[in-house]
């Protein structure tokens, strides 16, 4: 089964997050409020997108204004 991987960079106000298939191709790319309600969208829409396929997450950060994410995860 294929794999996504989805990695996040955040900031104290926003935070980018970006899909790539295992091709390496940009499946999608997001800037969002660092706010629980547009993580947990983001989290529907990347798992909408992966549409059964596994998806590997990844922080720039694993504290701090990464927190709300990681926990959201």
């Amino acid at each position: 089964m294929a794999e996504l991987w989805a990695g996040s960079g955040a900031g104290k106000t926003h935070l980018h997050c970006m899909v790539i298939d295992q091709d390496g191709s940009r499946l999608f790319s997001r800037r969002l409020a660092n706010t629980e309600d547009a993580i947990l969208a983001l989290i529907a829409d990347v798992l909408a997108l992966a549409a059964g396929r596994e998806v590997h997450w990844a922080t720039d950060l694993n504290q701090g204004a990464s927190a709300l994410l990681i926990s959201a995860l």
